[in-house]
């Protein structure tokens, strides 16, 4: 008898260095830790990951649809060109990741680090923050003007001209962004 794996599971299991982008439909990982793995090109859709450790986990152009993402480490990540959309992200650090052209569009993120991340050229279009970090994160070019933020940091933050702010430059520098011109 052929059966077919539908919605696959993963927990407990330490898989650093692994190769994951021909898995069948993953719809949880738990407790796992992933470092260094790839995830390359794969659309996650209503994927939920709790207590993981991703760090260094290449998620280069990856859809992550209606997901769930708790109390999980993407730090140093590669993310670039990827998608975040209708998420729900709580507690998660995406400290130093690279998050170049990133879309986190309708998303909610709350308790979230994204310190030092590079995030040019990001869409946060509809995205909500609450008591997240910014601290020294580059939002050059990025479009933040339809994103709320509530009791967020953004010290050291750095963004252009050509960024799409959703308050003033003045209540920029005041949360102590800077302004880094570009030529």
């Amino acid at each position: 008898m052929d059966r077919k794996i539908k919605r696959l599971r993963i927990a407990h299991k330490k898989l650093g260095k692994t190769n994951l982008t021909s898995m069948p439909k993953v719809s949880q990982i738990m407790n796992c830790n992933l470092e260094e793995s790839s995830l390359e090109s794969t659309d996650l859709v209503q994927l939920t990951i709790k207590h993981s450790d991703l760090t260094k986990i290449n998620l280069r152009k990856s859809r992550l649809l209606h997901s769930k993402l708790l109390h999980t480490s993407f730090q140093t990540a590669s993310m670039n060109y990827s998608t975040i959309s209708g998420g729900s992200i709580y507690r998660c650090n995406f400290r130093q990741a690279d998050m170049e052209c990133m879309s986190l569009q309708s998303s909610v993120f709350n308790e979230t680090s994204f310190d030092g991340a590079n995030l040019r050229w990001a869409n946060f279009d509809n995205a909500m923050f609450q008591k997240s970090s910014f601290k020294n994160a580059d939002l050059s070019s990025a479009n933040l003007s339809n994103a709320r933020f509530l009791d967020c940091t953004f010290e050291g933050a750095t963004f252009n001209y050509h960024t799409n702010l959703p308050f003033s430059y003045d209540i920029a520098f005041e949360k102590g962004m800077i302004l880094k011109e570009e030529f």
